[in-house]
């Protein structure tokens, strides 16, 4: 019996598995997840562009870690409840995010814990 439909396939993967959970978490934040298992496919068996993975395009990548990145900096901000300078008590610490490239915003072990793992996902890429 042959299939319906040759191009489509239904892939399920393990719960407990950290390296199929590690899968689908690139995938889920992947827009064309059939573009990038075909890549991925191809240079996995040596038939995929002629390309250094290890240096990759950045121009490609660079809207993708721009994203990543303010999405991350977004979090760690609602993580600790940052307030405006106009509704800071006295006593209160007020991180300024205006994005002033005259003063760099101060990032504490978290910020650039995310940052450095969101930018992990997509140094084999």
């Amino acid at each position: 019996m042959t299939k319906k439909n040759p191009n489509k396939f239904t892939i399920g993967f393990k719960k407990t598995n950290a390296s199929h959970q590690r899968v689908v978490e690139i995938l889920n934040n992947t827009e064309d997840k059939a573009d990038f298992i075909a890549s991925a496919v191809l240079h996995y068996l040596g038939e995929g562009k002629e390309t250094d993975s290890l240096n990759p395009d950045k121009s490609s990548l660079l809207p993708l870690i721009r994203t990543i990145v303010k999405k991350e900096i977004q979090g760690a901000i609602s993580d600790k409840n940052y307030v405006s300078a106009e509704r800071a008590d006295s006593d209160e610490t007020v991180m300024d995010l205006s994005g002033s490239e005259e003063e760099p915003i101060a990032l504490d072990e978290h910020i650039i814990k995310n940052i450095s793992n969101a930018l992990d996902a997509f140094r084999g890429i």
